[in-house]
């Protein structure tokens, strides 16, 4: 037994040692900031660049002078005054920024610039309900639509956009045609507010994984994102609060509706 022993100490003292050791967390660290510093130049001329409208920028679809900048347009981030008011009529959520010659500015989805003057002007924005050419209750196929003076608040995890207030009507069961994937704010006549389904579903999900998150910081938060878009920051808390009733107490309700039914219908 003795003389096994031994054989696997010698056995063991014959293994050549690695040369390499774990490294600590701050040679660690220190790594990985040698390798940002060595980028950070590249990254930072990168980013100021961005910062201006490129020289002889053209439209992405009409190859015309471009003005206006947007991220969330796949594909076509620069756009003329024509274009901007063609793509984003149908995109009415899109933040944008514009281009004065000088800086960018975000605008909000009410403003586009003019194809002439190059001036801000009022455009029309709404939310398309896409509806069917009959309604679903009475049968009648013919949908009539109203335009409101005041504007619709719609609220999405982006913050609070104002759009033209347009709805599609059936006159025969008096009932509002709503947009699939918003939820009415409020249950008065006409509701001028509309919630983004993603905004009860993510906020559900900060009550489960962040408990100490109150509705008002949730509130306050889109709030200030709204701002920093050039968009109205002010969200009314009463809207807010009894459409997450609405949300928590038909919740059976509330994900049929979400996933099966293409449209909802209110009185």
């Amino acid at each position: 037994m003795e003389a096994t022993l031994q054989d696997l100490r010698n056995s063991l003292v014959s293994i050549p040692h690695s040369s390499t050791h774990t490294k600590t967390w701050n040679e660690r660290t220190e790594q990985v900031n040698q390798s940002w510093e060595s980028h950070r130049s590249a990254i930072f001329e990168s980013v100021i660049s961005l910062m201006a409208m490129p020289p002889g920028a053209k439209c992405s679809i009409c190859d015309d002078s471009a003005v206006i900048r947007c991220h969330e347009c796949c594909g076509i981030s620069y756009l003329c005054a024509l274009c901007d008011q063609d793509v984003h009529f149908w995109h009415p959520l899109h933040d944008r920024e514009y281009w004065n010659g000088e800086y960018y500015s975000f605008i909000p989805p009410t403003l586009s610039p003019d194809s002439v003057t190059g001036n801000l002007i009022d455009v029309d924005r709404q939310i398309s309900p896409n509806a069917l050419d009959i309604c679903v209750r009475c049968g009648n196929n013919n949908l009539k639509t109203k335009y409101f003076n005041s504007k619709r608040i719609v609220v999405t995890m982006r913050g609070r956009y104002e759009l033209d207030d347009v709805i599609l009507y059936c006159d025969v069961c008096n009932s509002e045609v709503f947009v699939e994937g918003f939820w009415p704010g409020s249950v008065e006549r006409h509701s001028h507010y509309l919630f983004d389904e993603d905004v009860f579903l993510f906020f559900d999900l900060l009550q489960k994984f962040s408990p100490g998150l109150s509705t008002s910081s949730f509130l306050h938060t889109l709030e200030q994102f709204s701002s920093m878009k050039s968009r109205v920051r002010s969200l009314h808390m009463v809207h807010h609060l009894f459409a997450m009733y609405i949300a928590g107490t038909t919740q059976c309700v509330y994900s049929f509706l979400m996933y099966i039914c293409t449209y909802v219908y209110i009185n």
